[in-house]
């Protein structure tokens, strides 16, 4: 580009311009998505001093099927009707989001795995705490599929992570009633709002298919509710009225939550 061409700047986008170029460095379209996201985090991690403003998500209709995800602001206290600014988003949905979760949550298979192709001396959901804990993905609503079995009274806490959730499928497949009831109870007992019901429901072999395996892991995780519930009831740990509660929120109320407007 000749010095006829170049465009002009205002000043202090051209101050911003060239300090950029004196850091050196590939350009963004030379990284890779992770590299290219990590640069305009750190840019955009800059204190900068902001207005007071009200926020407000919404999820707007369009089209047959699809959805936008549009993030209002408003003067902090100012009522009535506005004069507006658009901005719509750019980057090919790769660069610049919006630092809050996503649309849908990130599922971890966390238990051991089956075959010869997984190592289990490193299927230890523990390994996981370093990226479950990233201030990076402090907007990402993870969810630890299988509960990290065979280690699921280690996982339970992970839980301590406000984004963090964790599933019991496949748990009360490969466990009696009678043991996994003992791991709900400690689930209970912990963080009864960040724990989910599931099945896995997986075609298994000829004897246990995808039905079978659902059936089972509803009859399963039925009796290990109501025994880990009762137990919690003839100790005086909660009441009646408590358990039902808890019992709602593991088995509907909790995922509601998680996967919002896709529970019924």
């Amino acid at each position: 580009m000749t010095d006829q061409n170049r465009p002009i700047l205002e000043p202090k986008t051209q101050a911003f311009v060239d300090a950029l170029n004196a850091q050196g460095g590939k350009p963004l379209y030379e990284l890779s998505y992770a590299d290219a996201r990590r640069v305009l985090e750190d840019a955009q991690a800059i204190e900068v001093r902001k207005l007071p403003a009200d926020v407000e998500d919404k999820i707007l209709p369009v089209g047959p099927s699809g959805e936008v995800s549009v993030r209002i602001y408003r003067p902090k206290g100012v009522k009535g009707l506005l004069p507006v600014v658009m901005y719509f988003h750019g980057g090919g949905w790769i660069l610049g989001v919006i630092p809050h979760k996503p649309h849908l949550p990130v599922h971890i298979h966390s238990a051991v795995g089956i075959g010869d192709y997984f190592n289990i001396s490193e299927s230890n959901i523990m390994n996981l705490e370093n990226i479950l804990r990233d201030p990076r993905h402090s907007g990402v609503t993870f969810v630890m599929i299988h509960g990290g079995y065979p280690l699921e009274r280690e996982a339970i806490w992970l839980a301590a992570v406000k984004n963090v959730y964790i599933d019991s499928s496949l748990m009360e497949i490969v466990m009696y009633p009678s043991a996994f009831k003992n791991s709900l109870e400690q689930w209970l007992e912990t963080f009864p709002d960040k724990i989910t019901f599931g099945t896995d429901a997986f075609p298994y072999n000829d004897a246990l298919g995808a039905e079978e395996s659902y059936w089972l892991g509803v009859q399963s995780s039925r009796m290990a509710l109501a025994a880990a519930l009762a137990e919690m009831i003839s100790t005086g740990e909660v009441t009646e009225g408590k358990a039902l509660e808890m019992a709602h929120a593991y088995l509907h109320d909790n995922a509601s939550r998680i996967y919002e407007g896709k529970v019924h």
